[in-house]
């Protein structure tokens, strides 16, 4: 069943198997970073100061990776539970 997955998706990238734990492992860390740097340091408690090119990439980079938009994917959004 892996293999077959590697397979599908060796058509957009061809790399080995460890290079796709390496590019999740980097994807993650740089998601745990600006999570850090961004939600607590700087929006939580205003003790970084941030210049406008990271301050407009970290939250773009959380709500992507974090799927925090306005619609939830499972169905269970505030709207639907104050109807019930």
């Amino acid at each position: 069943m892996i293999y077959d997955f590697l397979n599908l998706i060796s058509g957009v990238v061809d790399m080995p198997w460890w290079g796709y734990v390496v590019v999740t492992l980097i994807f993650t860390h740089i998601t745990i970073a600006s999570i850090t740097i961004y939600l607590h340091r700087h929006s939580a408690h205003r003790a970084l100061e941030l210049h406008p090119i990271p301050s407009h990439f970290f939250p773009l980079l959380v709500m992507v990776n974090n799927r925090n938009g306005d619609e939830r994917m499972d169905g269970n959004s505030s709207q639907t539970s104050r109807k019930m």
